[in-house]
């Protein structure tokens, strides 16, 4: 289905075919005797020329020399480089067949120049600098536009080479069901920090099946093939909005997103999936829409998840994703924080297990629970005393969808009503640390947060009286000062809360994602209100 997706679109988008879209650095002027007139570089790092081309061969990792047609780079072209002879060779085989069967000037004018070492070595004096033999050459003809393997009888010799079948097998493809040549291998997919990878491969017989060989295996044809690779380039390529024109980076991984047809705004939704935008401007209507997510695997791409549905379900799965992490329709999904917040400051994506970062990536597209090792590493961070506000606020946010998604039920903010042990014992520590930094400053040797929060959130039974002792001691230094009556009163209302039973001997991984929730919340409105606490006067007056 992914294959067939992308075939889909190469299909909408003009991709696929006898030619593709391949870079140029140096364009070399011939003579009709093949004399070189001009050597000049046309793409530097700052800008690139392009231009389609007749459709590179596969297979040239290593020392195998399969030239292209009239463009190829410097080692074939000039000789320069690794494998340089042999390549330069085959490419001169490759230029006097396109010269034989068209009898084409320009075709003639190249193997004049690739037969000659004069020529070629003249050339590359005239670029005036250094050669890596890595440089895409292409040769234009004197007199005539354009380059030479774009000329009408070059591109129809190359559309007739392409029909004949090679030595290919015959077979149905499993893409476009018609009958005829099967590719043997498939083109490697240019994905981020590889040389190349393949989504289709085997590379051993325990991979194959019946005696098949390689594509055998999945017979598709040419045209297939070459439409779902470019269909993938084309989704991975670089534009001036983002890293890849239809998809965000998460890590070492690559989710891409696109739609079946051409009334989708894809560009809103990757906008809103990377926090450009709210969700209110997302529209849902029937149209497909397909997301993947794409990881490597040295030298294979692993497809972690997959899926097809409509841009109605996408909308209102975003949306109740957003009502799992707890945040307002209008709000951006902080997608990246969520990610930032799960590995912690000291660790990179790439930390996170393959099925971690498959779950949080694919978790705004369905309402499927999320793993429990998730609010594990949040609750780990959520005992360091050190978090960053932005930090604590998405460890809420990353909590709070585990939670919900696994059927535990939590509040969307501070809920003076909840009556859950967990909830209120972490509400209640948020006040015995904030009456502990009134006693004593904010400068404390041993706070309460870094020496019983852990304990005080897994085993309340054998920690909770200890951590009230210490709070009545607090509670005792701001009594001499006449500061205690509010931070007194305020644990007697939580206290009142829970009902008369021991406390648990261990909470759960939930009951501690509900104990940490309480705590953030009760904090983050202690820390908000910034208001002078009031004194045993003025409250008894109230009363």
């Amino acid at each position: 289905m992914l294959i067939q997706a992308l075939y889909e679109l190469a299909e909408r988008e003009g991709l696929g075919g006898h030619d593709e879209a391949k870079r140029v650095d140096v364009v070399i002027a011939l003579a009709r005797d093949g004399a070189p007139l001009s050597v000049t570089r046309v793409s530097n790092a700052k800008h690139v020329t392009l231009t389609r081309v007749p459709r590179m061969p596969t297979g040239r990792a290593g020392a195998t020399a399969n030239p292209g047609l009239l463009y190829d780079n410097a080692s074939y072209v000039l000789g320069v480089g690794k494998v340089s002879e042999a390549r330069a060779a085959a490419f001169l085989v490759r230029a006097r067949e396109v010269m034989v069967a068209t009898g084409d000037a320009g075709a003639q004018a190249v193997v004049s120049f690739c037969a000659s070492p004069a020529h070629r070595k003249q050339a590359a004096a005239m670029l005036g600098e250094p050669w890596t033999g890595s440089e895409w050459c292409a040769f234009t003809l004197s007199g005539e536009e354009g380059y030479v393997h774009g000329r009408p009888q070059v591109a129809a010799f190359w559309a007739a080479e392409r029909q004949k079948p090679a030595g290919r097998e015959i077979g149905l493809c499993l893409i476009t069901g018609k009958v005829g040549p099967v590719e043997r291998l498939h083109p490697m997919v240019k994905m981020p920090g590889t040389k190349g990878a393949a989504l289709v491969s085997y590379n051993a017989p325990a991979f194959e099946s019946f005696g098949r060989e390689q594509g055998q295996n999945a017979p598709m044809s040419r045209d297939a093939v070459e439409g779902y690779v470019d269909a993938l380039h084309w989704l991975l390529e670089r534009t001036s909005a983002r890293r890849h024109r239809g998809g965000l980076p998460l890590g070492e991984d690559v989710l891409l997103v696109w739609a079946r047809e051409p009334g989708v705004d894809v560009d809103m939704l990757l906008d809103v999936l990377d926090g450009q935008r709210p969700m209110t401007d997302l529209t849902g209507e029937e149209q497909r829409v397909y997301a993947v997510l794409l990881g490597t695997n040295r030298t294979r791409i692993v497809v972690k998840s997959w899926i097809d549905t409509t841009a109605a379900e996408l909308v209102a799965a975003l949306r109740a994703y957003a009502v799992d992490l707890g945040l307002a329709t209008g709000d951006v999904l902080p997608t990246a924080t969520v990610f930032a917040c799960a590995l912690g400051t000291d660790r990179r994506m790439a930390d996170l297990s393959p099925g971690l970062r498959a779950a949080l990536g694919m978790a705004p597209f369905s309402r499927a629970p999320l793993p429990r090792a998730l609010l594990g590493m949040a609750l780990d961070r959520a005992r360091k005393s050190d978090l960053a506000p932005w930090r604590a606020t998405t460890l809420i946010h990353l909590m709070s969808a585990v939670l919900r998604r696994g059927g535990t039920s939590t509040p969307m903010a501070l809920d003076d009503t909840c009556t859950t042990v967990p909830y209120v014992l972490g509400r209640l520590f948020a006040f015995c640390e904030s009456e502990q930094i009134a006693a004593h400053g904010w400068r404390v040797g041993a706070d309460l947060r870094s020496r019983l929060f852990s304990a005080a959130m897994r085993y309340p039974a054998s920690t909770w009286p200890r951590l009230l002792a210490l709070s009545n001691h607090h509670g005792q230094k701001l009594w001499r000062r006449k500061q205690s009556f509010w931070h007194e009163r305020q644990k007697d209302v939580l206290l009142g809360l829970l009902t008369p039973a021991p406390l648990p001997v261990a909470f759960t991984l939930e009951e501690q994602g509900l104990f940490a929730l309480g705590y953030h919340h009760q904090r983050a409105v202690l820390m908000a209100s910034q208001a002078p606490q009031p004194t045993p006067t003025s409250e008894a007056k109230t009363e």
